[in-house]
């Protein structure tokens, strides 16, 4: 899980793009099939990937662990 506050200067911005800018290696696309599954919540509501910041917002994501390759 990581956490993660919002400011007043991210209103409007949608979440998926704001995450993808502050969560380090991870794509807009996969931080789209976690609002989707329901791994990203502000103020501790699960959101859409559409979502606009209001500002001042607490902002978890949960990334769920990596799945083992069979090789």
């Amino acid at each position: 899980e990581q956490f993660y506050l919002t400011d007043e200067v991210d209103a409007g911005e949608r979440i998926d793009k704001w995450l993808c800018e502050n969560a380090d290696g991870l794509t807009r696309s996969a931080i789209q099939r976690f609002c989707e599954s329901g791994g990203v919540l502000a103020n501790g509501k699960t959101v859409a990937k559409n979502y606009r910041l209001r500002g001042g917002e607490e902002i978890l994501l949960r990334v769920p662990d990596a799945k083992p390759l069979d090789v």
